[in-house]
């Protein structure tokens, strides 16, 4: 126990002096990092305005050099971009270029086995054929031996006949008979055999050829796709080397401005360096300081540490304090109660004392052990009820995930099966309504069609409404020179022929065709229900209107038995109107002579005019733009037509005018210019109807 104590008490003075030696040196090192403080606040307040503005520019120089860097990097990223891509595509075709060629190479080792296998069978079907041959041709002449046995025999039976041989004798000779006929028929059986076999054979050969010749044929178009390929990849490998050689000199110019801009990158690298020493010598000023703030700190750190140190050894030395008291007091119990006592007893005592106290001392010890482990067992055991808690919140958590996961998932699977039936719906009404469009199109076609030959024929009545306008208006219309032979000089005939009545009919038909042209288009055609009828009515009713301008009216039967009367009165002062029956593809002089022979002899005695030859033979326009090196002049006013002008050409003439001239054409197609000019001139006869150029169409 004293040495306890007196262990108890030197641990004492060394954590005594260690606090002291502690706190020596705390208080040096706060002197220093004091002293250390005011050394970098004096250098702080050393630094001038100057050393200030020159790190500013210093840093904004470095930052115009660095962006000027980052774009040229980026340039000479984009150039070695642009150059792997291209080296890739280079590899590639000539990959592709090496494929193409080890499929030529192995497919021609394919065609020479094949061309080696074919052979082959062919030789071996040709031994086969010829081993055929020789043993029909062995069978053959065994059959002829046989044969001419059998004559032998048979002449020999013939004899012994005659001979009258006994009767053994004739029965050998008819079983050999018998023997050599059954093996007759066993060789011609072998002989047909072979025959079927050698039939077979050549069949098979037929057979094996027509493969070979087939396999031949495909083995030559294979070859020669892959020679085309071959040739396209060698094409290829060709355009890809010009355009490596195009990106070598790219590269190459990109190699110089890399140079350059390397050379410039490193002034700017040195500028640079000069400038990162400065800085650096700044920063490590600036680390320095850094540097004593962090020692500061550590030893604020430190010096709370071994306080707590220092607290935490107190406590304990004034715990060991009081037990080596009350062991002390409790000696002193003992010895003053044992001092009555025997010596010999004492010393017993004091050896059991001892040995006690000892291992009082070890309960102790290992009670207080036994206590921190439970204390820590505690902790634990509340850890891992924590942990617990947290598993069994988190089970619940998955749980709930789980059944919302599960939910969901059902859902999904409805909503699947949903949009699964409604896009099988939606496919089923696309293919529907496709089917629909379909019918709507050819629909929609036949009805194009037929507003096309409506708008045609409407076409066709509006170039016939404007000729009979214009034959109808002809006096109102200006007199133009005449320095074409197309330009337009009505005469008085067409003037005294055509009814305006006509004309209010044919505006009248003209205006009814416009609206069954409109309700067509709008699809508001109350004849829809009955297409083929009504528009059938309509195509006839449209073609007799058209046949009225195309085709001539037929003649009366008196008019082929009889003269027309106006042979005999061929003057008249004012023609009645006519039907349009009489307006039938007829020339102005036709209209003129084809009035009905009641109305004539009920007008006045006419006076004498002169007899005018027209034709009334109109173009047929075409609208093309002209394209050509050489000027084109129009027919009408010998102007040129321009380059890139729209022009008008008749179809059967081939004459060629401006498109504006076109309306002052005179219906003059197909006749010569000379003949045009003389006819379109007033020319009499003294009596008599002339006759002139007539176009069929």
């Amino acid at each position: 126990s004293r040495q306890d104590c007196e262990e108890a008490r030197s641990r004492n003075r060394t954590l005594s002096m260690e606090v002291a030696s502690l706190k020596i040196s705390l208080a040096e090192c706060k002197e220093e990092l004091r002293r250390g403080i005011e050394a970098v606040k004096d250098q702080k307040e050393n630094m001038t305005k100057r050393e200030i503005e020159q790190v500013a520019d210093i840093q904004h120089k470095i930052g115009e050099l660095t962006a000027t860097n980052k774009h040229l990097e980026e340039k000479v990223m984009e150039y070695e971009e642009k150059e792997n891509t291209l080296a890739k595509q280079l590899a590639e075709a000539q990959g592709n270029a090496e494929a193409a060629k080890a499929e030529l190479v192995e497919l021609q080792k394919k065609l020479v086995e094949i061309e080696g296998s074919s052979s082959l069978t062919h030789q071996y079907l040709l031994e086969e054929s010829n081993k055929i041959k020789q043993q029909k041709a062995a069978l053959r002449c065994e059959l002829i031996a046989l044969r001419r046995d059998y004559n032998k025999q048979k002449e020999k039976l013939e004899e012994l006949e005659s001979s009258k041989m006994d009767g053994k004798e004739l029965e050998r000779l008819l079983a050999e008979l018998a023997s050599s006929r059954r093996r007759e028929e066993q060789l011609k059986s072998e002989e047909t055999r072979l025959k079927n076999d050698l039939q077979s054979a050549q069949q098979k050969i037929k057979e094996l050829e027509e493969a070979q010749q087939s396999e031949m044929s495909v083995e030559q178009n294979i070859n020669r796709e892959l020679r085309e390929e071959l040739k396209k990849a060698e094409a290829k490998a060709m355009e890809l080397t010009q355009m490596m050689e195009i990106v070598d000199a790219q590269c190459e110019q990109y190699r110089e401005l890399k140079m350059r801009a390397d050379v410039t990158r490193q002034k700017a690298l040195d500028e640079c360096s000069q400038m990162a020493t400065k800085l650096r010598e700044t920063e490590r000023e600036l680390e320095r300081q850094k540097s004593s703030e962090v020692e500061v700190n550590q030893l604020r750190a430190e010096k709370d540490r071994l306080e707590m140190k220092i607290r935490y050894l107190n406590d304990e030395l004034r715990e060991t304090h009081n037990d080596y008291r009350a062991e002390l007091a409790q000696l002193a119990r003992q010895i003053s109660e044992t001092k009555h006592k025997d010596v010999t007893d004492n010393e017993d005592y004091v050896l059991k004392i001892d040995e006690l106290n000892t291992k009082l001392a070890q309960m102790e010890s290992t009670s207080r052990s036994v206590k921190r482990q439970l204390e820590e067992l505690k902790l634990d055991n509340e850890k891992l009820q924590e942990q617990v808690s947290a598993g069994v919140a988190r089970e619940l958590e998955v749980a709930n995930d789980n059944k919302k996961l599960r939910s969901g998932l059902a859902e999904a699977v409805g909503k699947i099966e949903r949009y699964k039936n409604e896009a099988e719906h939606s496919k089923e009404m696309c293919q529907e309504m496709a089917e629909q469009l379909g019918v709507n199109e050819e629909r929609i076609t036949k009805l194009e069609d037929e507003i096309m030959n409506l708008e045609e024929t409407l076409r066709e009545k509006e170039k016939l409404e404007a000729y009979l306008q214009s034959q109808v208006k002809a006096k109102d219309m200006p007199k133009l020179s005449r320095r074409s032979t197309l330009l337009r000089t009505p005469s008085e005939s067409s003037v005294e022929v055509i009814d305006p009545v006509i004309v209010e009919e044919l505006e009248n038909e003209k205006t009814t065709l416009l609206k069954e042209l409109e309700e067509k288009k709008k699809g508001e055609n109350p004849l829809r229900g009955q297409p083929s009828r009504e528009h059938g009515k309509y195509a006839v009713e449209i073609a007799v209107l058209m046949s009225r301008k195309m085709m001539p009216p037929p003649l009366p039967k008196d008019r082929l038995r009889q003269p027309s009367p106006i042979y005999s009165n061929p003057y008249s002062v004012t023609p009645t109107r006519n039907p349009m029956a009489g307006l039938q593809s007829k020339s102005v002089a036709d209209i003129r002579y084809s009035q009905p022979q009641k109305k004539l002899s009920t007008l006045a005695p006419p006076t004498p005019q002169k007899a005018i030859m027209r034709h009334d033979i109109p173009h047929r326009w075409t609208e093309l733009r002209h394209f050509g090196l050489f000027s084109i002049k129009c027919a009408v006013c010998f102007i040129g037509v321009p380059t890139f002008a729209k022009k008008k050409r008749c179809a059967h003439c081939g004459i060629i005018v401006h498109s504006q001239c076109s309306k002052r054409v005179v219906n003059t197609c197909g006749l010569p210019d000379q003949c045009a000019n003389y006819y379109l001139d007033a020319y009499n006869l003294p009596n008599g109807r002339m006759n002139g150029w007539v176009r069929l169409f």
